[in-house]
């Protein structure tokens, strides 16, 4: 059922796995992968609904007008990074305040009424990014095994060495993720020479007798 991924955990771990604690007899909090996450814990019928949830939203975005399409898109962009299919944490993207943050990022208003600057919505993103390049960078270019863990309770491709993992991981972490970040500040960027060319013209338009 929901929720209980971690109490199962325990049955289907092997000896000695880190994640599954005795005491409390629970183990991983969640799968880790959002689809295995929904299939685990609601089953077949709750991946099918969710799956037909999906195809609906994307239904009704592609019937709705163009100015509520305008107004859902920041929120639009939030859910599409929470229910990435690589999205395997409970981080950024699905936090509740990750859709603030787009919201804030990809808001197409002037300011005001706009909380921030069309300048520095183009450059929140960059500094996201900063962080995700380092990150990645790091895991693609260590020697050192940095989840020893997964030595213990197994891994899914037992032919896959740990330095093929993290160089794919990083990978990930390093082009993918902030990726996302430079897109969203090409598209705060797009929006600052759209609103700077309305000022333009509202001040010519002012001014023409």
């Amino acid at each position: 059922g929901v929720r209980g991924f971690r109490y199962a955990y325990p049955r289907y771990a092997l000896p000695g796995d880190p994640f599954a604690t005795p005491a409390s007899r629970e183990g991983a909090f969640y799968a880790h992968q959002i689809v295995l996450e929904i299939l685990s814990e609601s089953g077949v019928l709750g991946l099918a609904l969710w799956l037909l949830g999906a195809a609906l939203a994307l239904r009704m975005w592609r019937r709705a007008p163009q100015d509520a399409r305008a107004r859902a898109w920041p929120a639009g962009v939030a859910v599409l990074a929470a229910v990435f299919p690589l999205n395997t944490t409970l981080a950024f993207y699905s936090a509740w305040w990750g859709l603030l943050f787009w919201w804030l990022v990809l808001d197409p208003r002037a300011r005001p009424p706009a909380r921030l600057s069309p300048g520095m919505r183009v450059v929140l993103p960059l500094l996201v990014a900063l962080p995700q390049i380092m990150m990645g960078a790091f895991i693609t270019f260590t020697g050192e095994d940095l989840y020893p863990a997964f030595e213990v309770c197994g891994r899914v491709f037992p032919w896959l060495t740990f330095q093929t993992d993290q160089y794919l991981g990083g990978l990930i972490i390093w082009i993918p993720a902030a990726m996302m970040s430079v897109i969203a500040a090409l598209l705060a960027m797009r929006r600052w020479t759209l609103l700077d060319a309305r000022r333009h013209f509202n001040a010519w338009r002012r001014a023409a007798p």
